[in-house]
């Protein structure tokens, strides 16, 4: 199982290479003990961050097998944002040395 350790949107600013990034994250889908509405909206809220929008979203999964509840979370994270994020997502794979 899946378990998220955010609550709540956040952002932090960060240089790197001379340029300025801004991370939005966002509690996680099917992961966090608290409704799907509440959870959904959370990510619609974490607009408020990005005023000029979002370059690119990122989902992070633990490495290990897809499992259902992942499938799950990807579908409702689609069925949220439009389709149209695809081309801007990125897949990030953790705890790969593991």
């Amino acid at each position: 199982t899946v378990t998220s350790v955010t609550s709540a949107a956040a952002a932090r600013d960060y240089s790197w290479a001379g340029a300025k990034y801004r991370v939005v994250d966002t509690p996680g889908l099917e992961d966090t003990g608290r409704a799907e509405e509440d959870c959904s909206e959370e990510i619609r809220a974490a607009v408020r961050h990005a005023p000029h929008g979002f370059a690119c979203v990122l989902v992070v999964v633990p490495r290990a097998r897809l499992t259902a509840e992942h499938a799950r979370a990807v579908r409702k994270a689609l069925d949220l944002l439009g389709e149209g994020v695809l081309p801007y997502t990125v897949l990030a794979v953790t705890h790969c040395a593991e």
